[in-house]
């Protein structure tokens, strides 16, 4: 599954938002999660999220690029 974000969301929205993912993952019922995500403030709430959840071996964060 592939992810953009592209506007910063509250922490807690974004918590819940990767938790559900990292639970897909574990479930099998998707093979993985790719942020792309806007540089800046957004990029860095995302990887907060995931760091805090504890998914960064399931939730792959990366700079969306232009």
């Amino acid at each position: 599954m592939i992810e953009v974000e592209l506007t910063p969301k509250t922490p807690s929205r974004l918590e819940r938002i990767v938790r559900g993912w990292s639970i897909a993952v574990m479930a099998g019922d998707v093979a993985g999660v790719r942020y792309r995500c806007a540089p800046g403030r957004t990029l860095r709430a995302v990887r907060r999220a995931v760091e805090k959840i504890g998914a960064a071996d399931r939730v792959d964060v990366e700079e969306l690029s232009e």
